[in-house]
């Protein structure tokens, strides 16, 4: 099972809780066998660091987010949106893709260099806000 099914499977357990009106995620799931409702864990957090870096593939790759690359993987998923805060400034990312081509908008701060990979294909990204068409 790849990053982007995994998260498929982990989405619907995470909707469930917040079905169930939790505001935090539980210590461990829920099982016949073990009942729990123990909440406010510190891995809560989890599924945000599972998004940007396994999802939108977003990765330093050099001191502290001086270099990084982004490398999406959508599975089920069309599009993807977020902000992601660096010491070096926010990463703002909104990725769409069709059968083709993946359509970014980003904004990148100044003291970021940073690559995309997409379908095999690796670009530059510039600083500041700018649009990408990737075939």
């Amino acid at each position: 099972m790849n990053a982007a099914e995994l998260f498929d499977v982990a989405q619907r357990l995470w909707e469930e809780m917040i079905i169930n009106n939790m505001s935090t995620t539980l210590e461990r799931l829920e099982s016949k066998e073990k009942p729990t409702r123990s909440e406010v864990h510190p891995w809560s957090a989890s599924p945000a660091y599972f998004y940007f870096n396994y999802l939108a593939g977003i990765h330093s790759t050099k001191n502290n987010f001086e270099e990084v690359r982004i490398a999406p993987a959508f599975g089920l998923l069309q599009s993807m949106e977020g902000l992601l805060p660096t010491s070096k400034g926010n990463i703002i990312f909104s990725l769409r893709k069709s059968d083709t081509k993946l359509l970014a908008e980003l904004t990148i701060p100044d003291a970021i260099s940073c690559e995309m990979i997409c379908n095999g294909k690796q670009i530059s990204l510039k600083e500041g806000k700018h649009n990408y068409v990737l075939e």
